[in-house]
């Protein structure tokens, strides 16, 4: 059962930065059912400081993908979700250096992908520091609240491959497939159940405000991890 959050509320659950404070290529990976239609920029996972250089976050602007690395924002429209849309994957991967960053997308209403480069170059974010904040950013508001149903959060300090990330949208094993440096799954049957970072990298819940335990679940995912 995923979680769900409202724009409504400044819902956020906070985390320990714990093997986020990395500087390099990365990948940022997610699954989620949208919900209200919400403009501005709306965050799912959020790492370091609300502002300055040192800021990772996916999430959306408008309908768009919108990635936050460092100082900088980039959106992509095609790798975007629309408002009480599918389920879908979404992900970001950027290469270590001054580079393009790239979007992808798999709906799973229609098992389509999209992999895009995202228009100009920027260069790495520095390193992280604080914590990390899922569902929301830093200064946690209705209006970065991002809204609908969330169900997993990835981070990993490589750009996954158009190959590898073709597998993340079936089952949780494959988010092994490289060792991740943070790793939740939103499966939690009551909010009081602490939500821990699967990667083993100590990026645990510190603090939870509001959210509530979704009805809905994610089409044809396997939560098993296929680890011994």
């Amino acid at each position: 059962m995923p979680r769900n959050v409202t724009s409504a509320a400044a819902n956020v659950l906070t985390l320990s930065l714990g093997a986020l404070g990395f500087s390099s290529g990365m990948t940022l990976a997610r699954i989620w059912k949208r919900a209200a239609t919400d403009a501005g920029g709306r965050y799912g996972l959020w790492i370091g400081t609300d502002s300055g250089a040192s800021r990772l976050a996916i999430g959306q602007n408008g309908d768009a993908l919108r990635a936050v690395i460092g100082s900088n924002t980039r959106d992509s429209t095609n790798a975007g979700v629309t408002a009480d849309g599918p389920w879908v994957m979404q992900a970001v991967t950027k290469a270590t250096g001054t580079v393009v960053s790239r979007a992808h997308k798999y709906d799973y209403s229609t098992n389509a992908w999209v992999h895009e480069d995202m228009a100009v170059t920027l260069a790495n974010n520095t390193t992280p520091t604080g914590s990390a904040y899922l569902m929301n950013r830093p200064t946690a508001s209705t209006a970065a609240a991002c809204s609908g149903d969330h169900a997993v959060y990835g981070v990993w300090d490589t750009p996954l491959t158009d190959a590898q990330i073709e597998n993340l949208p079936f089952s949780l094993a494959a988010w092994f497939q490289v060792q991740p440096k943070g790793l939740w799954v939103l499966d939690q049957q009551a909010t009081g159940q602490k939500v821990v970072d699967l990667s083993g990298g100590g990026a645990n819940e510190s603090a939870l405000t509001g959210t509530t335990v979704s009805t809905l679940s994610v089409p044809v995912f396997n939560y098993a991890t296929g680890l011994q």
